[in-house]
């Protein structure tokens, strides 16, 4: 696909963040993003996918992430254009299928949000919160809480208070 591509598709998803706290911005810059799709992690829908109109214009995409841990994958980085979401088309869930077909067999999925529409996406696609007692067990600390930028520190980061905070940042494991 051509780079304008994943430059639109970076600036559409960071204007939508615009003034929200973003976590890893680095995952959607158009290189990442780009390259998250040429190692077939990525599922992308473009928008000839879902109407008439012939356009390259991604409207979805949802990204794997690997982890320090060859077993542990992220599901991350989750965007459906405004003006196609709603249950109508389920491009979300479509997405979100998609991206748990990519797993290696044996491998396991987590998500890490901040967003109650994702938490319920999760929630319905198999994944089971963790709570602030069960975070430390659920999945690996290095893993999940490893590449977090909201603290420099692994001292910081193992007393964050945002952890297993509704809209904060909650844990889902698969």
């Amino acid at each position: 696909m051509d780079r304008n591509i994943w430059q639109t598709l970076s600036d559409e998803m960071s204007r939508e963040n615009d003034g929200d706290e973003v976590f890893l911005k680095e995952r959607i810059a158009p290189d990442a993003l780009r390259m998250a799709y040429e190692q077939k992690r990525a599922i992308v829908v473009r928008q000839g996918d879902v109407s008439a109109a012939q356009s390259e214009r991604i409207i979805g995409i949802g990204v794997l992430w690997p982890t320090s841990d060859s077993t542990w994958f992220e599901l991350g980085s989750l965007w459906v254009a405004n003006e196609f979401r709603g249950p109508g088309l389920g491009l979300a869930h479509m997405i979100y299928r998609g991206r748990l077909d990519l797993l290696p067999p044996g491998a396991h999925g987590f998500v890490v949000t901040h967003n109650p529409r994702v938490v319920t996406l999760a929630l319905k696609h198999g994944f089971r919160e963790a709570s602030r007692s069960e975070w430390p067990h659920a999945a690996p600390y290095a893993v999940v809480c490893g590449p977090c930028d909201r603290w420099e520190t692994d001292e910081q980061k193992a007393h964050c208070p945002h952890r297993a905070v509704l809209a904060q940042c909650q844990l889902l494991v698969r």
